[in-house]
C-alpha cells in the first residue's frame, strides 16, 4: 500500500495542495485504487517556504505542484 500525505497547512494549501488533494482523490476513485493508496491530510509539516509539500511512503517531496502529483504517485506505484 502506498501512503500519500498532503500538507493541509495554510501555506501549502493555498499554494496548490487544495488542487492536489482533489486531483489525487479523483485519481484514486477513477482508477479504483482505494485498496492500494491511503490518502491522508497532514497538519503543517514546518517546511512552508518549500511548499507545497507532499509525503509519499515517508519521503517528503517539496514544491510539488498539482501538475506533478499524479506522476509522483505513478512513480511509487511502479516501484511496488
Amino acid at each position: 500500500m502506498i501512503t500519500v500525505e498532503i500538507c493541509m497547512g495554510s501555506s501549502c494549501y493555498s499554494r496548490g495542495n487544495s488542487q492536489s488533494l482533489e486531483i489525487v482523490e479523483n485519481y484514486i476513485k477513477e482508477k479504483k485504487l482505494e485498496d492500494q493508496i491511503k490518502l491522508q491530510g497532514k497538519l503543517c509539516l514546518e517546511n512552508c517556504s518549500e511548499g507545497p509539500n507532499i509525503i509519499v511512503n515517508g519521503n517528503i517531496h517539496r514544491r510539488c505542484n498539482p501538475e506533478c502529483v499524479i506522476d509522483l504517485i505513478s512513480h511509487y506505484m511502479e516501484k511496488k
